[in-house]
């Protein structure tokens, strides 16, 4: 018999509030940068609730973007160093675009 879990919808809110930081963060490979984008598309749009599985990859790129930026002042609050709100799903993509080598 297949196991279920369930995550509250305080915990998937709070692994997308991290969303937006790990897409403009030098922490997190490509895949997981367009992983994050993606994310925060779906949510923003109200398509869908992220699967088990994808909730399960937002906590392992969150324990690592955590993992990697402890002891950094203000890590969580880089977007407003920048003097920008935080980005959309637009924002996401155009930031994953703009790093894209021509």
């Amino acid at each position: 018999m297949p196991s279920f879990t369930y995550t509250s919808q305080d915990e998937i809110e709070r692994l997308t509030n991290y969303m937006p930081i790990i897409v403009r963060s030098g922490s997190v490979t490509d895949w997981e940068r367009k992983f994050c984008a993606s994310v925060i598309s779906r949510t923003r749009s109200g398509n869908s609730q992220p699967t088990e599985k994808q909730i399960a990859i937002m906590h392992r790129i969150v324990n690592k973007f955590q993992a990697d930026t402890a002891g950094t002042p203000d890590a969580d609050d880089d977007w407003i160093n920048v003097g920008q709100g935080r980005p959309d799903a637009d924002d996401a993509f155009d930031i994953i675009e703009q790093e894209q080598p021509t």
